[in-house]
């Protein structure tokens, strides 16, 4: 024991000195003795690399006197000719001095001049990069690594994105945000440009509990605003249930305008299947902020025929007459009415469902009109015998797709069993129709006679809802069950983003790649 002792003692003597520079050696497990050892090694170290880069600037003047290529001032000017003569093709290639390609290039140009710190970034850029980066973190990082292009940091994204708090219900930094938009649009100019309509819809996520380190909260419980909030936990103290559950749904609500293109996403709240009871004061009070703080008037509401929301319908209704109701009385303005909208395209599919089981399919139909049967197997025939093979088709939008239907293709509706009900279309797809075409046609009336040139009627469906919920269920790649964490931070994004979010190329909506407009309105960044 005694050697090996002796031995160890003289191995440590003759072994190299510890190097206490090296990031593993901590100032705690140190001696004062060690520390001092440390500065005289730094000190060394600073001496040596300070010598290796004199060298290394010697033999770089080097170089470049024995292989360097000193240009005259005729073969300067040249240079700069030819340098302008690429800067002209670019722009005779992108003409449009407001193209997103050619104020891409001037960016790149001016970070090479002013550098990563005197550098102040497009709103456009910052716009795109914000898209990206919430799309795929990775991918934003790998792009400004690389070195091909320059885009911002992560830091500065961070300030623009986390502007607003991200958060459930309606905020007042929100409200700010839209009355803005709505500025920048120019919807207080004129009279008939600042009617808008609600669009409102659930999202099914994931039910999981995430725990938002900013604010020490568990995301993903139920919570439809303070009232209904108090209202739900009365109703299952009651019921002796739980008195939290965590939510299955995301409801949100759009803000869209009839002669603009606004499309904001105003509230959003976290639910188990909303019900009509808790549906109309969220609502209401949707339409009270937006009335009197912003300045907007509502025209109409549109949503899909969920059965809660046909209830909804009905909790307006002022007398005892079958006929479904499609309006009320604004109470903000009682010279004009609220209509109430079921989606057109959601409409079309369900009664698409009823005609596929017409003789085929489920066979749950038998449609027919003036003595004549209305089949399924018209349009396969029609679709056989002239579309799929002849190349002038006289319905060449008609594809095999359309014919040979999917589950994924169906949207459900309620099955009747009487024979009358089966003649005809679904009771739900028939009510709904005549909703839309009274109320789009009141609408349509009313702006028009408010001064509005033309309507698109595109802008009383909810596409952009749903666009909407492709971008939740697209973020950080395929996401087909956002949680609600997922769907609260997508619609910070989707407010500073604004129209410079793409809607997904695969989706239940038409997809329109409308020229982006450059806007050069400064975004609202976190201090």
């Amino acid at each position: 024991m005694l050697r090996k002792r002796h031995q160890r003692a003289v191995e440590r003597q003759n072994s190299p000195p510890t190097n206490f520079v090296h990031k593993t050696v901590k100032h705690e497990n140190v001696s004062r003795s060690n520390l001092i050892e440390k500065i005289n090694q730094q000190r060394d170290e600073i001496t040596s690399m300070s010598s290796e880069i004199e060298k290394l600037k010697r033999k770089c003047k080097q170089e470049i006197l024995q292989d360097g290529v000193i240009l005259d001032l005729v073969q300067n000017i040249e240079l700069k000719d030819l340098m302008s003569t690429c800067n002209d093709e670019f722009k005779k290639a992108y003409p449009d001095p407001n193209s997103v390609q050619r104020l891409f290039l001037e960016q790149q140009c001016k970070f090479e001049t002013f550098g990563k710190n005197g550098m102040r970034w497009h709103p456009m850029i910052i716009r795109w990069c914000l898209y990206m980066r919430n799309k795929s973190a990775k991918a934003h990082d790998a792009m400004r690594e690389s070195g091909f292009i320059q885009l911002p940091s992560a830091r500065t994204l961070f300030d623009y994105s986390h502007y607003t708090k991200s958060a459930l219900g309606f905020q007042p930094d929100v409200t700010k945000m839209l009355h803005e938009e709505a500025k920048k649009l120019g919807m207080f100019e004129e009279n008939y440009k600042n009617y808008v309509g609600l669009l409102f819809d659930e999202i099914r996520i994931k039910e999981d509990l995430v725990y938002d380190k900013h604010t020490g909260e568990l995301i993903g419980y139920c919570d439809l605003d303070s009232i209904s909030n108090q209202i739900m936990n009365l109703e299952k103290a009651v019921n002796d249930s739980k008195p939290t559950q965590v939510a299955k749904f995301m409801l949100v609500i759009m803000v869209r305008g009839i002669t603009t293109n606004l499309k904001f996403p105003f509230a959003g709240f976290a639910t188990n299947s909303i019900t009509a009871d808790f549906l109309y004061p969220i609502f209401w009070k949707a339409v009270s902020i937006l009335e009197r703080s912003v300045k907007l008037k509502v025209l109409f509401c549109t949503c899909d025929g969920a059965s809660a929301n046909r209830k909804f319908f009905q909790l307006h209704k002022l007398d005892n007459r079958r006929e479904p109701v499609y309006f009320t009385k604004n109470p903000h303005d009682e010279n004009r009415n609220l209509y109430f909208i079921s989606d057109v395209p959601h409409l079309l599919k369900t009664a698409r469902n009823c005609l596929s089981n017409s003789y085929s399919h489920k066979k749950t139909r038998q449609l027919w009109k003036r003595e004549k049967d209305i089949s399924w197997m018209h349009l396969v025939r029609l679709f056989e015998k002239h579309c799929e093979q002849d190349i002038y088709s006289p319905c060449p939008k008609l594809s095999r797709t359309h014919i040979d239907l999917t589950a994924f293709s169906y949207i459900n509706i309620a099955a009747t069993a009487t024979q009358k009900a089966a003649i005809t279309l679904s009771r739900q797809t028939l009510d709904g129709l005549k909703i839309s075409v009274k109320s789009i046609t009141e609408c349509v009336k009313f702006v028009l006679g408010s001064g509005a040139d033309f309507i698109l009627t595109h802008h009383f469906n909810q596409d952009p809802l749903e666009q909407h919920f492709g971008h939740c269920r697209h973020k950080s790649g395929a996401n087909n069950y956002p949680t609600v964490y997922d769907v609260r931070n997508m619609m910070t994004t989707i407010r500073a983003v604004g129209s410079q979010a793409l809607q997904p190329r695969r989706g239940n909506i038409s997809v329109n790649r409308e020229n982006i407009p450059i806007d050069s309105t400064k975004l609202p960044r976190r201090r």
